[in-house]
C-alpha cells in the first residue's frame, strides 16, 4: 500500500515534469488544458512505447526517470485528447492505422 507521503511526493513529480515540458506551466502546449489528470509526457518525435519498454519505466517511475536524467529533450506535455490526435495524424502521414491499446 502506497503512504501519503509516497502519493505526494509522486504527484509534486509529476506537477514538476508536467510543468518542465509544458514551458513553465502544467498544461498541454497545444491547447492550454490544464487538469492534471488528463495531462501525460509526449515523445515529440515518436517511438514512446518503445523507449518506455526500453527503460521500462512507466507512470510516476516513468516522471522520476526524465527527474533523474535531468529533463532530457524530446519530451512536451500533451492532453490525452491532444496527444491522440497527434498520434492518428501521424498514423494518417504513414497511412497506417494506430493500435489499440
Amino acid at each position: 500500500m502506497v503512504t501519503k507521503k509516497e502519493r505526494d511526493k509522486r504527484h509534486k513529480q509529476k506537477v514538476d515534469v508536467l510543468t518542465y515540458y509544458g514551458n513553465g506551466y502544467c498544461k498541454c502546449v497545444r491547447c492550454g488544458f490544464t487538469d492534471i489528470r488528463a495531462l501525460c509526457i509526449d515523445h515529440i518525435y515518436g517511438g514512446g512505447r518503445q523507449h518506455i519498454a526500453s527503460i521500462q519505466k512507466m507512470g510516476s517511475t516513468f516522471y522520476h526517470w526524465l527527474i533523474q536524467n535531468n529533463y532530457p529533450n524530446g519530451f512536451q506535455t500533451l492532453c490525452v485528447n491532444c496527444n491522440m490526435i497527434k498520434r492518428i495524424d501521424e498514423c494518417k502521414e504513414r497511412n497506417s492505422v494506430p493500435p489499440i491499446e
